[in-house]
């Protein structure tokens, strides 16, 4: 008899959350018994029966996996408990045994609730949770698919407009980079990475766990400004809540949140001090930016997928794939599995003492960076 899984995007895009299906698809196909049904839009598409089958044999499965977006389609809608009831009657009215649910820690409380509705209704649905986050902020697993590409890709960004401020100097003086983490600094530590030299951008670093205030803020300019000549500073989204009025928390996944704090603060900035200064909002294009994506990132989010369905046909459920430590940057990528009830709807924020500035980028962040990806 076949088996019938499903697998869902069910949290925001990332840049390599293609993948993640990619591998579920070849790894349920090399298990030789199973049919896959896509649910089309996130959430949404379980509550409103949208499904569709999934090829498990199509040729282009690497194609796929370098697509950027959510194949699948995305979005952030928490279900409420009626809506998670009919999710699961849509299912396992469907013939589907289990179901993987890739995304963040939203997305993992949907996968926990998922479970429990089954457990409540006393239907048989194996649920796993798969990683995927740009910010990282997943527990119990090393290291959350997409943010190795979101962060080299703000790393690269901070570096190259830190060389254009450089050259621009004796126009510009400030300039005011926001990369994403609205309550987390791990994309803002990663686009710290652009730092080597003692004068190199960036010179100021601002997570949610150390946020800017306005107090602070200028008089910090001001002496980097004496000590550099000219300053580019990393802000995380949410790590100016003086300016944003708005805690960034799991409550706002369900609406549209607009970024841009850096714009308000160049002009305080410009008005207080009397500097030219640039806002720069780097955007979606860090979760959108697959081409170019890292090996690792890339094969991580395969891994966690065939890992995926390898769990569903053993029979578990109530867990999220996790991603093991690495030794070095040339240890295979390997997988375990953590409950899903110890991770979902939780947020891991930086470990690092950091204070507002950042003036130096912790060295056991470093070292774990590159034992993904190299810097040189």
């Amino acid at each position: 008899m076949t088996t019938r899984y499903a697998i869902v995007q069910a949290g925001a895009p990332s840049p390599v959350i293609n993948a993640s299906v990619a591998g579920f698809l070849r790894q349920a196909a090399e298990q030789g018994e199973a049919e896959v049904v896509g649910v089309q839009g996130g959430a949404n598409g379980l509550v409103d029966k949208d499904f569709s089958t999934l090829r498990t044999d199509r040729p282009d499965l690497l194609t796929l996996a370098a697509e950027p977006g959510a194949v699948l389609g995305a979005g952030r809608r928490p279900p409420d408990a009626d809506e998670l009831q009919r999710s699961v009657e849509h299912l396992t009215g469907a013939g589907v045994r289990g179901i993987a649910v890739t995304g963040g820690n939203g997305s993992m409380a949907l996968a926990a609730g998922l479970a429990e509705a089954a457990a409540r209704m006393e239907l048989r649905l194996q649920v796993v949770g798969v990683p995927k986050t740009v910010d990282n902020d997943l527990l119990g697993t090393d290291r959350s698919p997409g943010f190795l590409t979101a962060g080299t890709y703000a790393m690269r960004a901070v570096h190259a407009l830190g060389a254009d401020l450089r050259a621009m100097a004796p126009l510009e003086q400030v300039r005011l980079v926001e990369v994403l983490g609205r309550g987390v600094g791990w994309l803002a530590l990663a686009a710290a990475l652009a730092r080597n030299g003692e004068h190199d951008a960036p010179h100021l670093v601002y997570a949610p766990e150390a946020p800017l205030t306005l107090a602070g803020f200028l008089p910090a300019v001001d002496r980097a400004l004496t000590r550099h000549g000219h300053v580019l500073v990393v802000v995380a989204e949410g790590a100016a809540p003086e300016l944003t009025g708005t805690e960034f928390d799991a409550s706002h996944h369900g609406r549209l949140l607009r970024n841009g704090a850096v714009r308000d603060l160049a002009d305080r900035t410009s008005d207080a001090l009397g500097l030219r200064t640039r806002p720069e909002v780097l955007g979606m294009v860090q979760r959108a930016a697959s081409w170019m994506a890292p090996e690792r990132d890339r094969t991580d989010a395969w891994q966690v997928g065939a890992h995926a369905a390898r769990l569903l046909h053993q029979g578990a459920s109530g867990l999220m794939v996790s991603l093991d430590p690495l030794e070095d940057d040339r240890s295979p990528s390997a997988c375990s599995a953590v409950p899903l009830d110890e991770v979902a709807g939780r947020t891991r924020s930086v470990p690092y003492p950091l204070i507002p500035g950042c003036p130096d980028i912790p060295a056991d962040f470093r070292s774990w960076w590159n034992r993904l990806s190299p810097v040189g």
